[in-house]
């Protein structure tokens, strides 16, 4: 258990969340450990964007406390800080996508205004 385990955290924090997926789903199957349920949970959180809920999410986090109560506050922690990264990285990607849409804009207008020079 202990290398699924550790190749489960390798592929998470490799952002290889289908992988991670996979092997903490496994783990979690297999032996029923709170641990396995965090990562399963955290591998669901970062995959919000490709379909996944806050409710798979909150779900396998309310599993892993359920089997270790002291988990609590770890892993609410841990949330807090995963949620703080997601939000960052989704601000990032909406900039990016606004400025990449301002400069198409522009060159449209540019090109627009080429064109009818040029008539």
């Amino acid at each position: 258990m202990e290398t699924n385990f550790d190749l489960a955290m390798l592929a998470l924090k490799g952002k290889r969340y289908e992988e991670a997926e996979r092997l903490y789903t496994n783990i979690a199957i297999e032996n029923n450990s709170p641990e396995a349920w965090v990562g399963l949970g955290f591998c669901k959180l970062n995959q919000l964007a490709e379909g996944r809920t806050m409710e798979e999410v909150t779900f396998c986090l309310k599993k892993a406390i359920g089997l270790d109560p002291s988990l609590k506050e770890s892993v609410e922690n841990q949330l807090i800080g995963y949620c703080v990264i997601l939000l960052s990285t989704y601000s990032a990607t909406y900039d990016q996508a606004i400025a990449k849409d301002r400069s198409l804009k522009k060159k449209a207008a540019i090109g627009a205004v080429i064109a009818g020079v040029s008539m």
